[in-house]
């Protein structure tokens, strides 16, 4: 398990400790999507309302590097016909924007740059030889061509991304809204 590839079970289990509100209806919808063309989905929140919740979710049910099952057998999404078929059937890519800003303004570097360099370095660590170079790997994904390289090399993949929710206004709004799309 990594901290962006693969991250595993552990933030969902940490919340499952407390109180929880079974969101689990979001991964039934998302596993309708999977095996569609172009499933880029979209799910906003407000400020604190769950963003982060719903990442470890996602990540903990498709993740393919553990075993979740316990974590939803009483849950809604257990008693849906998908449940099986997905479940830990994915490699998982997961981030979250705002560390990135942080890190890329200490730096004096480009988020999605920050975001892009630090995925594929753990994926050349959690992958060797699938990614030869930084540029084929971006232009395959890119020209949607990830049924090449990737696939061929690791399988299906599954990318959740946290959005900057930082509240902005004019040209900054549409710059954070379109990070998670240019990665």
């Amino acid at each position: 398990m990594g901290i962006y590839v693969n991250p595993g079970y552990d933030g969902f289990e940490e919340i499952r400790r407390d109180i929880y509100v079974d969101k689990t209806g979001l991964i039934a919808y998302m596993n309708s999507l999977i095996g569609k063309p172009k499933p880029l989905v979209s799910f906003s929140r407000p400020r604190r309302f769950g963003k982060s919740f719903d990442a470890n979710m996602l990540c903990a049910y498709y993740d393919k590097s553990c075993d979740s099952r316990f974590l939803f057998e009483d849950l809604a999404i257990a008693k849906e016909g998908s449940f099986e078929k997905h479940l830990n059937q994915y490699h998982v890519i997961s981030f979250d924007v705002t560390g990135f800003i942080t890190d890329a303004k200490e730096k004096r570097t480009n988020v999605i740059s920050e975001i892009k360099n630090s995925i594929l370095k753990e994926l050349r660590e959690a992958f060797p030889g699938c990614i030869e170079a930084e540029e084929t790997a971006i232009k395959q994904i890119h020209d949607n061509r990830y049924d090449g390289v990737l696939k061929d090399y690791i399988g299906n993949l599954l990318l959740v991304g946290i959005n900057y929710d930082k509240e902005a206004k004019g040209e900054g709004a549409k710059k954070h809204s379109c990070v998670i799309e240019s990665v």
